[in-house]
């Protein structure tokens, strides 16, 4: 299992940044995982995670243990899972740790960094279904 530290980067503020081997593949791994493109340039992208914002750079140099990429959140939990067990990423078991009530699963990035994605809680969920 994959220890995983919660930062939240915030709309407003810095947004953390993650340095990449290959921006593209990067990418690709990260907007399967629901993320959106917010802004780009040369050798970095800017992307979006409900209330998180971090920027991918090209330029790493494959797994660093200091790198914590922020952890995301989907609505449907189960229904991510299977679209990242389809399409071959790996995850962890769904776990249920205290204070994620709806669930949390981990896997690792193309560079091995470690990357935790939660389901938003219910009521939200909800909320949001009951808007569209």
């Amino acid at each position: 299992m994959v220890g995983i530290a919660s930062v939240n980067s915030s709309v407003s503020g810095e947004p953390q940044r993650v340095r990449v081997v290959h921006l593209v593949r990067s990418l690709g791994f990260y907007l399967a995982l629901g993320c959106e493109v917010h802004r780009s340039g040369v050798g970095w992208v800017r992307l979006r995670n409900a209330g998180v914002v971090f920027v991918l750079e090209h330029g790493g140099t494959g797994s660093r243990p200091e790198i914590i990429v922020p952890e995301l959140s989907t609505g449907d939990l189960l229904r991510l899972c299977c679209r990242l067990w389809s399409a071959g990423i790996d995850t962890s078991p769904i776990s249920y740790p205290d204070g994620v009530p709806g669930g949390r699963i981990t896997t690792r990035d193309p560079d091995l960094y470690p990357v935790a994605i939660s389901q938003t809680d219910s009521c939200e969920r909800a909320e949001v279904l009951a808007v569209r």
